[in-house]
Protein backbone atom coordinates (compact mmCIF):
# COMPACT_ATOMS: atom_id res chain seq x y z
CA UNK A 1 0.00 0.00 0.00
CA UNK A 2 2.61 2.62 0.58
CA UNK A 3 4.09 2.16 -2.96
CA UNK A 4 1.29 2.30 -4.49
CA UNK A 5 0.72 5.87 -2.37
CA UNK A 6 4.32 6.68 -3.15
CA UNK A 7 3.35 6.71 -6.96
CA UNK A 8 0.06 8.78 -6.87
CA UNK A 9 2.54 12.20 -6.52
CA UNK A 10 3.96 10.94 -9.78
CA UNK A 11 1.12 10.35 -11.45
CA UNK A 12 -0.19 13.62 -10.99
CA UNK A 13 3.15 15.45 -11.76
CA UNK A 14 3.04 13.46 -15.08
CA UNK A 15 -0.46 14.60 -15.94
CA UNK A 16 0.75 18.25 -15.60
CA UNK A 17 3.94 17.71 -17.39
CA UNK A 18 2.34 15.81 -20.43
CA UNK A 19 -0.01 18.21 -22.41
CA UNK A 20 3.30 20.56 -22.45
CA UNK A 21 5.63 17.73 -23.97
CA UNK A 22 3.00 16.53 -26.91
CA UNK A 23 2.69 20.61 -27.67
CA UNK A 24 6.50 21.04 -27.81
CA UNK A 25 7.01 17.83 -30.24
CA UNK A 26 4.42 19.31 -32.50
CA UNK A 27 5.02 22.97 -32.86
CA UNK A 28 7.18 22.14 -35.87
CA UNK A 29 5.31 22.13 -39.14
CA UNK A 30 5.96 19.38 -41.12
CA UNK A 31 7.79 19.80 -44.60
CA UNK A 32 10.06 22.81 -43.69
CA UNK A 33 13.92 22.05 -43.92
CA UNK A 34 15.69 21.96 -41.02
CA UNK A 35 18.77 23.33 -42.32
CA UNK A 36 20.58 26.38 -40.49
CA UNK A 37 21.47 28.30 -43.16
CA UNK A 38 18.72 27.24 -45.64
CA UNK A 39 20.90 26.07 -47.82
CA UNK A 40 18.33 23.06 -49.03
CA UNK A 41 15.05 25.63 -49.07
CA UNK A 42 17.27 27.41 -51.71
CA UNK A 43 18.33 24.44 -53.84
CA UNK A 44 14.44 23.16 -53.61
CA UNK A 45 13.51 26.52 -54.88
CA UNK A 46 15.73 26.39 -57.69
CA UNK A 47 14.66 23.44 -58.52
CA UNK A 48 11.12 23.73 -58.51
CA UNK A 49 11.21 26.89 -60.30
CA UNK A 50 8.83 27.43 -63.30
CA UNK A 51 10.43 26.35 -66.65
CA UNK A 52 8.38 28.86 -68.43
CA UNK A 53 9.05 32.33 -68.51
CA UNK A 54 6.45 34.86 -67.54
CA UNK A 55 7.95 38.21 -69.06
CA UNK A 56 11.06 38.63 -70.62
CA UNK A 57 14.48 39.19 -69.10
CA UNK A 58 15.27 43.28 -68.78
CA UNK A 59 18.77 42.44 -70.41
CA UNK A 60 17.25 39.89 -72.92
CA UNK A 61 19.14 40.40 -76.48
CA UNK A 62 16.20 39.55 -79.34
CA UNK A 63 17.08 37.59 -82.31
CA UNK A 64 15.39 38.18 -85.46
CA UNK A 65 13.60 35.41 -87.26
CA UNK A 66 12.63 36.71 -90.15
CA UNK A 67 9.41 37.54 -92.17
CA UNK A 68 6.86 35.50 -92.67
CA UNK A 69 3.07 35.20 -93.02
CA UNK A 70 0.47 35.31 -89.88
CA UNK A 71 -2.51 33.81 -89.39
CA UNK A 72 -5.05 33.69 -86.17
CA UNK A 73 -6.80 30.70 -84.75
CA UNK A 74 -10.68 30.40 -85.46
CA UNK A 75 -12.60 30.57 -82.66
CA UNK A 76 -13.85 27.02 -83.22
CA UNK A 77 -10.21 26.37 -80.98
CA UNK A 78 -10.93 27.98 -77.85
CA UNK A 79 -10.48 25.67 -74.93
CA UNK A 80 -8.90 23.02 -77.13
CA UNK A 81 -5.88 21.09 -76.13
CA UNK A 82 -2.69 22.13 -77.47
CA UNK A 83 0.85 20.78 -78.72
CA UNK A 84 2.15 21.57 -75.16
CA UNK A 85 -0.91 20.12 -73.33
CA UNK A 86 -2.62 23.86 -72.29
CA UNK A 87 -6.02 24.48 -72.85
CA UNK A 88 -6.25 26.90 -75.97
CA UNK A 89 -7.17 30.51 -74.93
CA UNK A 90 -8.39 32.87 -77.40
CA UNK A 91 -8.00 36.03 -74.51
CA UNK A 92 -4.66 34.94 -73.86
CA UNK A 93 -1.00 35.99 -75.73
CA UNK A 94 -0.45 32.58 -77.35
CA UNK A 95 0.93 31.42 -80.35
CA UNK A 96 2.08 28.36 -82.61
CA UNK A 97 5.46 27.73 -83.89
CA UNK A 98 6.18 24.64 -85.61
CA UNK A 99 9.99 24.54 -83.58
CA UNK A 100 10.38 27.01 -81.09
CA UNK A 101 10.28 25.15 -77.37
CA UNK A 102 7.11 25.99 -75.52
CA UNK A 103 7.22 28.89 -73.74
CA UNK A 104 9.79 31.09 -75.80
CA UNK A 105 8.84 34.41 -76.04
CA UNK A 106 8.41 35.97 -79.43
CA UNK A 107 7.88 39.45 -80.37
CA UNK A 108 5.51 39.72 -83.47
CA UNK A 109 5.62 43.29 -85.25
CA UNK A 110 3.32 43.99 -88.31
CA UNK A 111 5.64 46.49 -90.53
CA UNK A 112 2.10 48.07 -92.05
CA UNK A 113 1.94 49.87 -89.03
CA UNK A 114 4.72 48.89 -86.81
CA UNK A 115 2.06 47.39 -83.86
CA UNK A 116 3.98 44.18 -81.48
CA UNK A 117 2.87 41.64 -79.47
CA UNK A 118 4.68 39.17 -77.62
CA UNK A 119 3.85 36.32 -77.13
CA UNK A 120 4.14 32.87 -75.52
CA UNK A 121 3.97 29.73 -77.45
CA UNK A 122 2.49 26.78 -76.78
CA UNK A 123 1.34 24.82 -79.11
CA UNK A 124 2.73 23.46 -82.93
CA UNK A 125 1.60 24.94 -86.08
CA UNK A 126 0.90 26.32 -88.26
CA UNK A 127 0.31 23.68 -90.77
CA UNK A 128 -0.49 25.76 -94.29
CA UNK A 129 2.16 26.19 -96.76
CA UNK A 130 4.01 29.69 -96.36
CA UNK A 131 2.70 30.46 -92.90
CA UNK A 132 5.18 31.35 -90.09
CA UNK A 133 2.95 31.72 -87.08
CA UNK A 134 -0.29 31.40 -85.99
CA UNK A 135 -1.62 34.00 -83.24
CA UNK A 136 -4.84 33.92 -80.66
CA UNK A 137 -7.20 35.97 -81.20
CA UNK A 138 -6.07 38.30 -78.23
CA UNK A 139 -2.97 38.67 -80.32
CA UNK A 140 -4.13 39.35 -83.57
CA UNK A 141 -6.21 42.06 -82.30
CA UNK A 142 -2.58 43.78 -81.20
CA UNK A 143 -1.09 44.34 -84.63
CA UNK A 144 -4.34 44.23 -85.93
CA UNK A 145 -4.69 41.29 -88.93
CA UNK A 146 -8.21 40.13 -87.57
CA UNK A 147 -10.09 41.82 -90.58
CA UNK A 148 -7.46 40.43 -93.43
CA UNK A 149 -6.58 37.16 -91.12
CA UNK A 150 -3.20 36.65 -91.96
CA UNK A 151 -0.66 39.64 -92.50
CA UNK A 152 3.31 39.65 -93.28
CA UNK A 153 4.91 39.97 -89.74
CA UNK A 154 8.52 39.72 -88.68
CA UNK A 155 9.49 37.87 -85.58
CA UNK A 156 12.16 37.75 -82.73
CA UNK A 157 13.00 35.62 -80.45
CA UNK A 158 12.99 37.18 -76.94
CA UNK A 159 13.66 34.41 -74.81
CA UNK A 160 13.88 31.05 -75.11
CA UNK A 161 12.48 28.48 -72.75
CA UNK A 162 15.17 26.73 -70.72
CA UNK A 163 15.16 22.49 -71.24
CA UNK A 164 15.43 21.47 -67.93
CA UNK A 165 18.01 18.25 -67.90
CA UNK A 166 16.90 14.80 -67.46
CA UNK A 167 17.94 12.91 -64.43
CA UNK A 168 21.23 11.51 -65.58
CA UNK A 169 22.68 14.77 -66.64
CA UNK A 170 22.25 16.32 -63.68
CA UNK A 171 25.73 17.08 -61.86
CA UNK A 172 26.98 14.37 -60.26
CA UNK A 173 23.77 11.84 -60.76
CA UNK A 174 25.33 8.82 -60.93
CA UNK A 175 24.49 6.34 -64.02
CA UNK A 176 23.92 2.96 -63.39
CA UNK A 177 25.38 0.84 -66.00
CA UNK A 178 23.27 -2.39 -67.65
CA UNK A 179 23.33 -5.68 -66.44
CA UNK A 180 26.64 -7.30 -68.27
CA UNK A 181 28.54 -4.33 -67.24
CA UNK A 182 27.96 -4.41 -63.55
CA UNK A 183 31.37 -5.92 -61.86
CA UNK A 184 31.26 -9.25 -61.13
CA UNK A 185 27.86 -9.94 -63.28
CA UNK A 186 28.21 -13.43 -64.90
CA UNK A 187 28.64 -13.68 -68.80
CA UNK A 188 26.27 -16.87 -69.75
CA UNK A 189 28.75 -18.48 -72.40
CA UNK A 190 27.26 -18.84 -75.89
CA UNK A 191 25.46 -22.57 -76.63
CA UNK A 192 28.02 -24.90 -78.75
CA UNK A 193 27.62 -25.50 -81.85
CA UNK A 194 25.49 -28.33 -82.36
CA UNK A 195 27.70 -32.06 -83.28
CA UNK A 196 27.84 -32.67 -87.20
CA UNK A 197 26.67 -29.10 -88.46
CA UNK A 198 29.18 -27.23 -90.56
CA UNK A 199 30.46 -23.66 -89.12
CA UNK A 200 28.45 -20.57 -90.92
CA UNK A 201 31.51 -19.29 -93.50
Amino acid sequence: MDGKRALKPHRAVFRLVAPTLLLCCFSSQPGQAQTSDGSFDRAFAEFAAPALPARPSADAEPRPLGQGMASYYSDRFHGRRTASGESFDKFALTAAHPTLPFGSLVRVTNPRNQRQVVVRINDRGPFTGGRVIDLSRAAAEEIDIVRSGHALVELELIESAPVRPTAPLLEGAPVRPTAPLLEGAPVRPTAPPLEGVPPAP
